[in-house]
């Protein structure tokens, strides 16, 4: 979520403001200092702030939303020097939510038919050689994010890979390949800033502006049997991949003619 939050121009890295999206303290003692921690991550259900796409109808019985969260270590916010700890005393979460009343003249209601999806999965590989990770079909990709691993947890390096980054159609066609250290700069090139080791974004979204381009590069996997992304690696470890797709939920089965 956290690497999700920086491919939007606000980013999340630490200010030295407490009024900033993220905030931390990193003064230490020998006998203990308390230090705060704030930070701000959003799960936007819609596409951006310009299209309302991927609203979520609550008024009705048949719809319930709950939210879920699982946190990590207090110690995983810092680098910690030999013999330091870090004892969480307090964690208090404050959800903001932002609805939108039901317009009463029908003709301007919002289109919710289609539905935004945000899902991670991870996968193993081995390394020394080709691999090849598949990725689910029947949905429309707005964005792929990866973010590669040694068997240690260690981001790899572009230095790590040998040949380029591949995403593969039916087991044959390859409209994206690229190499590692030229994709890091697009992305660097994109956002303005640069990803941290290991990360890599294809965001069929970015049209000069991210998150806020077309339907044009999107890629529709509604008619492809296989969808891959495809890696050769000098060492094994683990990808962790994060997609962000579209689903239509009406029975037409085409794209809405606002997003053509």
């Amino acid at each position: 979520l956290y690497s999700l939050n920086r491919l939007n121009p606000d980013v999340l890295l630490p200010a030295s403001s407490p009024r900033a999206l993220s905030y931390i303290e990193t003064a230490a003692s020998t006998s203990g200092k308390d230090a705060r921690i704030k930070f701000q991550v959003a799960l936007p259900l819609t596409l951006n702030q310009r299209d309302p796409v991927g609203l979520i109808l609550l008024q009705n019985d048949e719809t319930t939303v709950s939210l879920q969260i699982d946190t990590a270590r207090a110690q995983d916010a810092y680098q910690l020097a030999t013999g330091d700890t870090v004892t969480l005393k307090q964690l208090k979460i404050t959800p903001t939510i932002e609805t939108f009343s039901v317009p009463s003249v029908p003709q301007a209601m919002p289109d919710i038919s289609v539905l935004k999806l945000v899902n991670e999965k991870g996968e193993q590989f081995t390394g020394n050689g080709q691999n090849i990770v598949k990725l689910q079909t029947g949905t429309i990709y707005r964005k792929l994010m990866f973010y590669f691993t040694d068997e240690s947890g260690n981001p790899l390096k572009d230095s790590d890979f040998a040949g380029n980054l591949e995403l593969v159609f039916n087991q044959a066609d390859i409209p994206y390949s690229i190499k590692p250290s030229a994709l890091a700069a697009r992305n660097h090139s994109d956002l303005g800033y640069v990803l941290p080791d290991g990360v890599y974004v294809f965001d069929f979204s970015n049209q000069g502006l991210p998150n806020l381009g077309g339907s044009r590069d999107y890629i529709d996997t509604e008619r492809l049997t296989e969808f891959w992304i495809r890696f050769n690696t000098q060492k094994g470890g683990r990808v962790k991949i994060v997609a962000e797709k579209l689903a239509l939920i009406h029975a037409g089965g085409l794209f809405p003619p606002f997003l053509i």
